[in-house]
């Protein structure tokens, strides 16, 4: 008994040592992390990398090409406003240079090419969603180790980001015999950041694909009893 007893005080004294140590490194990597941005140097070389980098995307109509498969990155003091919903249903054609219809081979052509094969928006969201630019401070990278997106006085980095109004809730408009979820999924960006895991605070923060918040999807998969609501 007095064994058992023994064993059992030198186990949790063991677990309780490693739970202090790990949580003693995890804040000495955060601190490194913030130390960082408070070196004057180091926020010099922040501010100049993302001043470059919003001058870069201020030149493209189209944005940064490295994101053109991800979300949208933006680069400022604040978030730009919101796109026009009508943007994702039609786009205007580049070669035509007025707003009104053209008769070609007798019949009425607008200058306007649709995306959709209708110019009508959908009736309904199957998971709804709520779109906005979301400033990104934490997360991981494409190998999973936690990083810190870096900021600086004048510039900050945001995603544009589709969120799950009610994550975890059903899809609409899908069929009784099938269950169904909303849920968030990520995408990759090509953001600045530190990597929580590195004890050297002169190393500087890189470019680098990172996990954000993308779009809400709707996950389906069968239900054990299709006639079991």
């Amino acid at each position: 008994m007095a064994r058992w007893w023994f064993f059992s005080s030198v186990l949790a004294i063991t677990t309780f040592l490693i739970i202090v140590t790990t949580v003693n490194a995890e804040r000495h990597h955060r601190d490194s992390s913030i130390q960082l941005l408070k070196d004057p140097q180091q926020h010099e070389i922040v501010h100049a990398m993302l001043k470059n980098y919003k001058a870069k995307l201020m030149k493209s109509p189209f944005g940064d090409p490295v994101n053109s498969m991800g979300p949208q990155v933006w680069v400022g003091n604040s978030p730009p406003p919101l796109p026009n919903v009508q943007d994702f249903f039609w786009e205007r054609d580049t070669n035509d240079t007025d707003e009104m219809p053209t008769k070609r081979n007798g019949h009425l052509q607008h200058n306007h090419r649709l995306v959709r094969s209708r110019n009508e928006p959908l009736s309904e969201e199957i998971c709804k969603t709520n779109r906005y630019w979301k400033q990104i401070n934490e997360t991981r990278d494409i190998y999973g180790q936690e990083v810190r997106i870096v900021h600086s006085s004048e510039y900050r980095q945001f995603a544009f980001v589709y969120e799950c109004i009610r994550e975890g809730e059903a899809c609409s408009g899908i069929s009784e015999h099938l269950q169904s979820t909303c849920e968030m999924r990520p995408g990759w960006a090509n953001m600045l950041h530190v990597k929580l895991a590195t004890l050297d605070t002169s190393l500087p923060p890189q470019w680098g694909y990172v996990a954000v918040p993308h779009h809400c999807a709707c996950r389906i998969y069968p239900r054990v009893n299709p006639f079991i609501p």
